[in-house]
Formats: C-alpha cells, sequence, structure tokens
C-alpha cells in the first residue's frame, strides 16, 4: 500500500489508534476490578467471561468457546491474557503464578487511554462486565 500525502498518513494513524480490539474488552473490563488481585486461574478467567459473554454477547463477540472441555475456553482469551502480561498492564505473583495483578496504574492508564475508544453504553456494559467478572472469579471453587 502507498501513503499518497500526509494527510492520509495521519488519518491511518488516527483510524488505528481509535481501532478497539478484543485486548481492549477485556483490558477495560479487568480495570474495574475492585482490588489490584485476582486469581490469576484459567479455569475461573475463562468460565467467567464465558459467562459475561451470555449477558453481554456484542462486546465479547469475537471471543469463542469450546464447549466439549473440562471447562469453556477460549483460544483468543488465552491470547489476550498473555499480551496483557506481556505488556506490563497485568502481572503475576508468587511462585506458582496463581494471583493476577492490576495495579492502580494500569487500571488509571487503561481509562485514560482506552475506556474513551468506548461509546457512553459501552463504558457502561464494561464497568458491569468488570463487577459481575470479580463476582464470578471471587466466588468459584477452585
Amino acid at each position: 500500500m502507498h501513503i499518497k500525502n500526509k494527510g492520509e498518513r495521519q488519518k491511518i494513524i488516527k483510524d488505528l489508534q481509535q481501532c478497539i480490539t478484543s485486548d481492549d474488552v477485556i483490558a477495560t473490563m479487568i480495570s474495574f476490578l475492585g482490588g489490584e488481585q485476582f486469581p490469576l486461574d484459567s479455569r475461573k478467567i475463562h468460565s467467567a467471561v464465558h459467562e459475561i459473554k451470555t449477558k453481554f454477547p456484542e462486546l465479547l463477540a469475537e471471543f469463542s468457546f469450546t464447549r466439549n472441555d473440562v471447562y469453556p475456553f477460549s483460544r483468543l482469551l488465552e491470547r489476550v491474557l498473555f499480551r496483557l502480561i506481556n505488556s506490563g498492564l497485568v502481572y503475576y505473583i508468587g511462585p506458582d503464578m496463581k494471583v493476577g495483578i492490576i495495579s492502580n496504574k494500569s487500571k488509571q492508564h487503561i481509562k485514560k487511554n482506552i475506556l474513551p475508544l468506548f461509546g457512553r453504553e459501552d463504558q457502561e456494559k464494561l464497568a458491569q462486565m468488570g463487577r459481575l467478572f470479580e463476582q464470578l472469579i471471587l466466588q468459584q471453587p477452585n
């Protein structure tokens, strides 16, 4: 692709900066957690996001889950979690890597730079999704 002029280049850059990805949805959802720590347990996280998708299908449309495994599993969700950890927005502590951390600094970054990409209605839905996610991962048995 050949970019013809500076204006076209700026438009492409702006469009890319305003593009919402599946990573943005999950990062924003977890930025609404009340605390900084959460169980970094695949079963809990995948099961919670699977259940949240039943209530907010439009925001989680890209995520598909297997139905014949021990728990619902999404390859995309697994990749998103990996990227969030690699980016430093989320990290884990402990030798068994079972506790995830989303620092207040990460939450502020997400709410300042990613949340505004969403419309007002979707922002409210993401906050609801975050609260539901927190309830689900904290109440599910190991």
